[in-house]
């Protein structure tokens, strides 16, 4: 039973060999046409150029913690407002980054919502960005489709109104991309646009306005807490030493925000402007357009073409 079963895979595998090769031109040309014209195809898309940078947290926005060492400090650091924590703020960075408060604050710069929501094209040879009939460049308006049924019978098909920030968050979000490495802690942020130019813009722009937000939200922070620990100072000389230490970590963490540009980001490796376009892939397209075409020529031959002889 076993001999007979092990004789007809041999046939089985026979037949389907014999069958390739008897079609092998027909399943070589199907398979080659359809790769070409994946090839043709991928010419298509625009092309998409990835600015990438790779960032650590520094030290600068985690003042030395005198908690750690005298634990009466604990209840005044938490009424003065001080964190001793020198946890990881890997997540945090992120989460800012991504958020739609922290977009607003880009938008805030000329350039990067007609960038993010316009462009058509990007001229090589002048280096310059193309923008689509939904805004001019010339006089600084939108003029964009308004797809309600109520404003189409009204005969107000466009509108002037700039993007909305939901909107212009969910293109942000296709083209920023950041995520934090598990064993070194470094923070991998990437750009992709396709203007090579304004992907190294946007994403330096990214790291420059989180330090500057940082610093000086810190700086406000800090000058609240001495406000309050000068008070205690002066009302209590039980706790004059604690309070002193405190006060010395307030100044010490004041003073890093305003003479430290990398306060909380600093790049190990530095954005560039990309010279090669990260997608698309022509021979990506090729060898998919290739596997396609030999899965189609293998469907005619073995059910279709099988039929009809």
């Amino acid at each position: 039973m076993n001999e007979f079963a092990d004789n007809q895979d041999v046939l089985d595998l026979s037949d389907f060999f014999s069958k390739i090769y008897k079609n092998f031109y027909l399943i070589a040309g199907l398979s080659l046409c359809f790769a070409f014209i994946a090839f043709g195809l991928s010419f298509s898309f625009d092309k998409r150029y990835e600015s990438n940078a790779i960032l650590k947290v520094t030290n600068s926005s985690q003042t030395m913690n005198p908690i750690s060492s005298n634990s009466s400090l604990g209840a005044i650091a938490a009424i003065s407002g001080f964190s001793g924590s020198g946890a990881d703020k890997g997540e945090y960075v992120m989460a800012v980054i991504k958020s739609r408060r922290f977009l607003e604050t880009l938008l805030d710069n000329e350039g990067v919502l007609e960038n993010l929501m316009a462009v058509e094209s990007f001229d090589e040879e002048s280096k310059s960005i193309e923008y689509n009939g939904f805004y001019d460049d010339e006089t600084k308006q939108w003029s964009r489709p308004k797809k309600t049924l109520l404003l189409s019978l009204l005969g107000k098909n466009f509108i002037t109104d700039k993007p909305t920030l939901l909107e212009a968050h969910e293109k942000y979000k296709n083209i920023v991309s950041i995520y934090q490495d598990r064993q070194d802690k470094f923070i991998r942020i990437s750009v992709t646009h396709m203007s090579p130019i304004f992907a190294n813009d946007l994403l330096t722009l990214i790291v420059s306005n989180l330090n500057s937000i940082e610093s000086k939200k810190d700086f406000l922070e800090s000058r609240e807490a001495l406000d309050y620990l000068y008070e205690e100072l002066d009302s209590s000389i039980l706790i004059r030493d604690a309070t002193s230490k405190l006060i010395e970590s307030q100044l010490q963490k004041q003073m890093l925000t305003q003479i430290s540009d990398d306060y909380l980001l600093q790049y190990i490796d530095r954005s560039y402007i990309p010279e090669r376009k990260s997608s698309p892939s022509r021979l990506l397209f090729l060898i998919m357009g290739f596997f396609l075409g030999l899965f189609a020529s293998f469907i005619y031959v073995f059910f279709y073409k099988e039929k009809e002889d």
